[in-house]
Formats: C-alpha cells, structure tokens, sequence
C-alpha cells in the first residue's frame, strides 16, 4: 500500500491520510482519538480503506511521538516516547524536519504581527520546496505532483515576489525610522519646555502621553518591519497557512502594510493588558499543543 487512503475513527468520521516511510502521529477532526498514519507496505497493495477499530497497531496513546513497531530492537531508547507538554513553554519553538536548517532568528527579534500577504508567499515557498524534496527523494507518486522544472519555476516567481515585498518593508522600515525620530526630538523639546516651566503641567500631561503613544506605535511598526525582513522562513512569520500550487498570483505581490496603531490608553495600561493576552494566548496554544 502507498499513497493516500480513507481512514475510519472509532466514532466514524472519514479522513484521509497517507502512506509514507514513517508513521507520522494524528488526531480525529471530529473525536480526537489519537492515531498512526500507516507505513507504505504495512497493509495489501489494493488497500483504500482503513478502519481503525479492526487496525488496533495504528491506535496512538497519548503522548506518544515514535511508533515502537512490533519486533522492533529493544534497545531502543525509552526517551523515544515523550510525555505530554505541562505548564508554559515556548509553542513558537519547534524541531526542524530533517535536512531542515534551523531558523537563525533569536526569539527576541521574531515580528509581534503575523503579515498575512507575506506569511502566504512565504507558505507557498515552503509548499514547494517540500514538493521539490519529494521528487528528489522519490516520494512523489507519478502523476500527483509537477514535474521538477515546473516546481522550479514556481519557486521563482514566489522568490520575485517575496522579494519585491522585501523592498516595500525596507521603504516602509526608512519611513518609520524617520518619523520615530521626529517624535524622539519632539518628545524632548515638549520635556524641556515643561521642566523650564514654559508649559504648565495641564497642557504638559496630554501633550506627553499623546507622544509617548505616538512612539510606543512607531516602535512596533518598526520591530514588525524588521522582523517582517528578517525572516528566514514561513515559521518566523506566523507559522503555515492553507495554500496550493494553484493558488500562487504572480501579479498580486503588493503589500497593503496595517497603519500604525492608535491608542489613547496610558503605556502602563496597555502593556498590562497586551501582557495579559500573552498568557492567556499562551496557555491555549499549549493545551492545544497537549492534545497531540
């Protein structure tokens, strides 16, 4: 058996999964029971359905990651089965796949923002690399996949778009490091004048919370930009998004880049609640994480 087949739940739901060299572990949509994708000849050649109540090898404990096959070496290292994640961790973290290079992007430097034009081109990228990889490996299964020079020149016209982003972020980059500036000088003329006792501190207080919100902004705007530029690939930029190859536009490399934020509310209180958001945001993604 190889290629995709239709695979049963306990509970019904049908789903398709492929056949491949390793057992990769997977959920049900519907029930989340946990299972294994099969391995290219563990089932007939003729198989297109599989069920899991009458395939008990493919039913996955939780917190498995490695398939222990039957008859397999027992000098295996116990790490090989992994307990579930508790507590926070870092979810943006990953393992690369093999052959993967690893994202040279230190966390600190990773954009506050997911730019969903950018994250799309950059999935589509990725998206056929992967592909190219198949055909080199001789994954593909004939018919199913381009040929490699098609692959190839998908992979340039992504490359031309993304590129041509790259030069709106580094306009905009320019732009929002000038008017940063700008607000800098303004921000301490607006000090002096008040520690000099040329403004009184009623005019002082909305004229400085007005700048510091104004800087706040342009500081995000500018963190974003960098890291927008800064990517390696699309897990720096948000993480995969639903593309095909048939989805890539050439024409449509334009950018549409988010007006810098307007908020009145004080700096303390707004960094209170971003922070907030964080943690909650956080411990989601890691119960979700813990489902696998």
């Amino acid at each position: 058996m190889s290629g995709e087949v239709y695979l049963y739940c306990l509970c019904g739901q049908k789903m398709r999964v492929t056949a491949g060299v390793e057992s990769r572990p997977g959920k049900c949509v519907s029930c989340h029971q946990k299972f294994w994708t099969p391995l290219q000849g563990e089932f007939p050649p003729d198989t297109v359905e599989l069920r899991l109540e009458e395939c008990p090898s493919l039913l996955r404990q939780p917190g498995e990651r490695v398939r222990i096959l039957e008859g397999a070496s027992s000098s295996e290292p116990d790490a090989a089965v992994v307990k579930e994640p508790s507590g926070f961790f870092d979810v943006r973290g990953r393992t690369p796949a093999p052959g993967e290079p690893a994202s040279e992007m230190p966390p600190s430097e990773y954009p506050l923002d997911v730019l969903e034009p950018l994250r799309r081109v950059a999935a589509y990228e990725h998206l056929v690399g992967r592909q190219l990889e198949k055909i080199a490996d001789g994954r593909g299964v004939s018919g199913q996949l381009p040929d490699r020079a098609t692959l190839e020149s998908y992979r340039r016209l992504a490359a031309a778009a993304r590129e041509k982003m790259n030069r709106q972020l580094k306009d905009a980059l320019f732009e929002t490091s000038e008017r940063l500036v700008a607000v800098l000088e303004e921000t301490a003329q607006t000090m002096l004048r008040f520690r000099v006792g040329e403004t009184p501190y009623d005019l002082f207080y909305p004229q400085i919370v007005r700048l510091r919100a104004r800087r706040e902004s342009l500081e995000r705007r500018r963190h974003n930009l960098r890291g927008w530029l800064r990517a390696g690939d699309v897990h720096d930029l948000g993480g995969l998004a639903e593309v095909s190859l048939d989805d890539f536009d050439p024409d449509d490399g334009g950018l549409q880049l988010p007006a810098p934020e307007e908020d009145d509310r004080p700096l303390v209180q707004r960094h209170v609640e971003g922070l907030r958001d964080a943690f909650e945001h956080q411990a989601l993604a890691a119960r979700r994480a813990g489902e696998w």
